[in-house]
């Protein structure tokens, strides 16, 4: 008896004291709690369903008492929506922004490059052109990026490709191209982010609005018809009021542009001869650019990298960016978006050309 008590006791400080889970339309879906109700360190949860597998911004506005926290996370659904909402291993966590943060991220902008055409004639890549070297540049990678990056090159290209070859090649992207430094390895993990938290210094009494972006992340190397589940997590403060209400509102903003990308192995112009990333752009203020890896349904790492410039084709506007370091074997989503847009591509990080999402050849 006492040791079901004492079990009792562990499982009830581990858990909320009380908690709530609504569902809502992510599209301005709101739902309002009580306080009353409530005391300090319960958790309300509030989510919503997306379809499809391009990945999306979601703003997300909670109004309550000063000092609430929040996280949010994802999943992709497999079986029914209750099912997977009892795994929580099957979730993600998503970073969470504020607007002082997206104020900052809007202050970086892409230019049009000056006086340059995107040219579609490409020479061809000559894998027999890449020999055996030592450089500074290949201690930037480890045994393993080596290893697997000989291992994508060997089913790419054919032939045998050691560690010096490998070398050789990593100098040949890199020394090519204007302005490019030692390049980081792709990362084999990504810690989860940590959730952005508002905790008041102020008394209790007093009832504000936070507002946060989300990145909504999804496996676009999956099916168009997935569904994915978003939702938010927000445990009361230690001084709760004994009366008003919290609400949460999630927005998904859906991107209806192109979403036209390629990824152009050999460049000419300023960034020759670099493999190129030119994704349909969203703005001139705020791009980011993900590169995401997918295992069971969850990424599993993922590098960011920013926007170099904008540039015409046809009746295009294209970011540009050089993406010759994380072309090391392996199929990834590749996400554009800022705050108010987002789209994301499924690409294979070779060295070849691949067009996307209707990219004109």
């Amino acid at each position: 008896m006492m040791r079901t008590l004492l079990l009792l006791g562990v499982i009830l400080l581990s858990s909320p004291l009380y908690a709530q889970e609504r569902q809502v339309k992510l599209r301005g879906g709101s739902s309002s709690f009580n306080l009353g109700s409530f005391r300090a360190g319960d958790e309300v949860t509030v989510f919503g369903t997306s379809k499809g597998n391009s990945s999306a911004p979601v703003r997300i506005s909670v109004y309550g008492p000063k000092g609430f926290k929040v996280k949010a996370e994802a999943a992709k659904m497999v079986g029914s929506l209750k099912a997977t909402l009892k795994k929580q291993k099957s979730f993600y966590q998503i970073k969470l922004r504020s607007d002082k943060e997206l104020e900052r991220e809007q202050q970086t902008c892409a230019d049009f490059s000056q006086g340059e055409v995107l040219s579609e004639e490409e020479p061809e890549f000559d894998p027999n052109s890449i020999v055996s070297t030592t450089d500074p540049i290949c201690d930037e990678y480890s045994a393993a990026d080596i290893s697997a990056l000989a291992e994508a090159l060997t089913e790419t290209y054919g032939g045998s490709w050691d560690a010096g070859r490998v070398c050789g090649y990593l100098v040949s992207i890199y020394r090519g191209g204007a302005g490019e430094g030692p390049p980081p390895p792709f990362p084999a993990a990504t810690p989860p982010p940590l959730p952005v938290s508002r905790v008041s210094k102020k008394g209790p009494s007093s009832f504000v609005t936070e507002d946060f972006a989300a990145f909504l992340e999804k496996d676009s190397c999956s099916s168009e018809n997935d569904t994915y589940i978003f939702r938010v997590k927000i445990k009361i403060p230690a001084n709760v009021p004994s009366s008003g209400y919290l609400r949460v509102r999630l927005f998904e903003t859906k991107h209806y542009g192109g979403k036209e990308a390629t990824i152009k192995p050999v460049s000419d112009g300023k960034f020759a001869p670099q493999p190129l990333l030119l994704m349909n752009y969203l703005g001139f203020c705020g791009q980011k650019i993900r590169i995401t890896k997918w295992s069971q349904n969850k990424p599993f790492s993922s590098a960011d990298t920013e926007v170099s410039d904008l540039i015409h084709y046809r009746d295009l506007i294209l970011t540009r960016t050089p993406i010759g370091r994380y072309l090391i074997g392996g199929e990834a989503t590749i996400s554009l978006f800022d705050s108010n847009s987002g789209y994301g591509a499924c690409f294979e990080l070779q060295r070849k050309r691949q067009r996307v999402n209707g990219y004109p050849g």
